[in-house]
């Protein structure tokens, strides 16, 4: 069960980026941010519970983080330009 929320948290948080990537504001940049918090504490809750090696999951989180970090800079960029303009 907790596994299905994980990869569920972690597809939501990257729709949900890609989404105030279109339609940038301060309000969805902090959804993403919260749901890329969700996503880090199950992956945290999971490695835990099943007594795993960090290393075994460490290159798909370090993906997953690049690409929110990727896409929640280019938002930030574009809400400093649309606030430059007004």
């Amino acid at each position: 069960m907790l596994l299905v929320m994980h990869v569920g948290f972690a597809i939501l948080s990257i729709v949900f980026a890609l989404f105030s990537l279109l339609s940038p504001s301060k309000l969805k940049l902090y959804g993403v941010y919260f749901m890329t918090l969700l996503t880090v504490v199950s992956g945290v809750a999971l490695t835990v519970s099943a007594h795993a090696a960090f290393g075994k999951f460490c290159v798909n989180s370090l993906v997953y983080l690049g690409v929110i970090i990727a896409i929640t800079n280019s938002v930030r960029q574009r809400l400093v330009i649309i606030q430059a303009k007004n």
